[in-house]
């Protein structure tokens, strides 16, 4: 009996060493992870990223980049490749080059206030002049095409194709324009003078580090002189001109040209209305027309999105019909990225989504090769992938830096908020946004949008904050949403000054459930108020200055985290391992949960063999 009690406490014993090495295990294991939603045909699916490290490189300069890349020091360049480097790269079996619409277009822009300026057959008579296909291949060569719309083709569905054509040039219409309105040549000189009789010249400013736009304005002269008008370019210093004319009240050029970064949306267009003259960096034509105005209050107030469209389209045909700012080219995009050991297939470029400063997805979609050292033959996932960006991001604040090289790079650690967004529609998506589910009720004097978010059921796994702290372990919740909105408005953050204008209250209803009313029943009210940065309350609630904040580890809930930053050489980032739209199965610290379990069985081996040692030695002493 006594050697079965032995046996008994033998077998216990064996069974409570055991218990501490499973506890330890099980306790260490990342988060399990749900995969998004497939992709149905023509829908964005922002599943990723594959990758379990990515480097930001800062490269400044065309040669250098492009040695860094044929070198394989970077697998990605961000920046535009320039012409000259084109051929030999092409040649080069391992390296890609993707070509995608750019989101800017060049202009003209043409001061209406001033005389004979303000007559608009006049503007029409120039751009009836001008070939804008010539200037598009001045300007940028093989990568360059004519566009009449001050929104470029890359804005997708409010890029308006059907206005009045001003590309190919007609003299002769140029010629009946300026018959009519009673420019004529008084002196006999072959130029005409305005209808007082004075003489006049179209003087182009243009940013004198960039002499392609006088070379691209030069060429136009022999057929303005043909029709009988006068033009001539001035190189300024474009600092100066950027600086301090561009902004002068008095404006005091007739003519400027520069180039225009614009968004996915004819948000733009509401610049060119009358209420924005008096505004510095508003209308700088100071051009008025009430049914351009007209048009543009229907496109910023209208709930429904048919009379929207409509009237972005109409607006569209009024401003190229009176030319107060002439467009005459858009570009692409050319980025290098290296396909030896990258999947060609797995860089996303779609139309103003390109692989650019304008992409924040690239790091998260691409992928090695198979078969390549470091790939999981399973998920597909591993690697390092190293990009190069052209400059020193401006900070870490996601509330204060948003230039394109910081969007690009920190909005892998704060990605789109509530609603996520469809690169190839341009419009929201439910996939890879907080919430999965939402819905519109109108109210009498705004629009109540009730969020739904990620963590309300099984199949939508919540998101996370990579430092996983919180009082909900490490969950963002709709708390997190309520605090950042109002925090953003209490503190009227000036990124945020046109949306701010547009939330009424913003309420967590309980801890995945988030309720935002809206002022007005503007569709773009969904725009502005879907996609405002989510903040860690835990963090920011202790943030007296959101403007000073420097933000010294940036803590998001995107895919991934934030590493290490040597000021203007680079950045790095880990995948993070609880990244809800994650790669199922894919966790950066795969290797590092190996030596855990390693350890716990080496751990565990030496208990039982312990145990065992002292067992044979207690039962010889019985």
């Amino acid at each position: 009996m006594e050697r079965k009690n032995t046996y008994k406490i033998f077998a216990l014993l064996i069974l409570v060493s055991l218990i501490p090495m499973f506890l330890a295990y099980t306790g260490n294991e990342p988060i399990p992870y749900i995969a998004a939603a497939p992709a149905q045909d023509g829908e964005w699916n922002p599943v990723g990223p594959y990758i379990d490290k990515v480097i930001f490189r800062v490269i400044v300069g065309e040669d250098i980049q492009t040695a860094a890349l044929v070198s394989g020091q970077v697998d990605h360049l961000t920046d535009d490749v320039q012409l000259d480097y084109l051929e030999d790269l092409e040649a080069n079996p391992d390296i890609f080059l993707s070509q995608t619409d750019r989101l800017a277009f060049g202009h003209l822009t043409i001061n209406c206030l001033n005389y004979p300026f303000s007559i608009t057959a006049l503007r029409r008579a120039y751009a009836h002049c001008f070939d804008k296909f010539e200037m598009a291949q001045i300007m940028k060569e093989g990568v360059g095409y004519a566009v009449d719309s001050p929104l470029p083709p890359s804005a997708g569905i409010w890029y308006n194709n059907q206005t009045e054509s001003f590309k190919e040039p007609n003299v002769a219409a140029a010629i009946a324009e300026l018959d009519a309105a009673g420019f004529v040549d008084l002196d006999g000189d072959g130029i005409r003078e305005a209808p007082d009789g004075s003489r006049f010249a179209l003087d182009v400013w243009y940013g004198a580090s960039a002499p392609q736009w006088g070379a691209a304005f030069t060429a136009q002269e022999p057929r303005c002189i043909q029709a009988g008008l006068a033009i001539r370019t001035t190189a300024i210093d474009w600092t100066y001109l950027s600086g301090e004319l561009l902004d002068a009240i008095p404006r005091p050029y007739d003519a400027v040209s520069y180039a225009w970064l614009t968004g996915t949306n004819p948000l733009l267009l509401e610049m060119f209305t009358t209420e924005n003259i008096p505004v510095p960096n508003g209308n700088r034509c100071n051009w008025s027309n009430s049914s351009y105005d007209d048009a543009i209050e229907i496109m910023m107030t209208a709930a429904d999105y048919d009379t929207v469209l409509d009237a972005a389209h109409l607006a569209q045909d009024i401003i190229v019909e009176n030319c107060p700012i002439i467009p005459f080219y858009s570009n692409f995009i050319i980025n290098g990225q290296r396909i030896d050991k990258w999947d060609q297939d797995s860089y996303l470029v779609a139309t103003g989504w390109g692989t650019g400063p304008m992409n924040r997805w690239t790091a998260r979609l691409v992928q090695l090769k198979e078969g390549q050292p470091g790939r999981n033959p399973t998920t597909g996932t591993g690697g390092t992938w190293v990009s190069q960006v052209g400059s020193a991001i401006t900070g870490q604040n996601p509330l204060t830096s948003q230039d394109a090289v910081t969007n690009y790079v920190m909005a892998n650690i704060y990605p789109e908020g509530l609603s996520g967004y469809d690169p190839i529609t341009h419009t929201p998506s439910p996939n890879g946004g907080l919430a999965w589910d939402w819905t519109v009720t109108e109210l009498a004097d705004g629009l109540q949008y009730d969020f739904t978010l990620r963590g309300s059921d099984d199949d939508h796994p919540p998101a996370y904050w990579h430092d996983m702290g919180g009082e909900y372990g490490g969950m963002v919740t709709a708390h997190d949403v309520e605090f950042s909105y109002n925090y953003i408005k209490d503190n009227m953050i000036p990124l945020y000054v046109t949306e701010i204008s547009y939330l009424n209250s913003c309420v967590a209803l309980d801890d995945w459930h988030v309720r935002i009313i809206s002022n007005g029943k503007s569709y773009w009210t969904f725009d502005y108020l879907g996609g405002w940065d989510v903040l860690p309350q835990h963090i920011w609630e202790g943030v007296i200055s959101p403007i000073t904040f420097t933000n010294p580890r940036p803590v998001g809930y995107g895919p991934f985290v934030w590493d290490q930053r040597l000021e203007g050489e680079f950045i790095q980032m880990v995948f993070w391992e609880n990244y809800h739209a994650g790669v199922p199965g894919h966790t950066a610290a795969e290797e590092v949960q190996q030596s855990y379990l390693a350890l716990y069985i080496g751990v565990g081996v030496l208990v039982i063999v312990v145990v065992l040692l002292g067992s044979v030695w207690y039962l010889r002493k019985k």
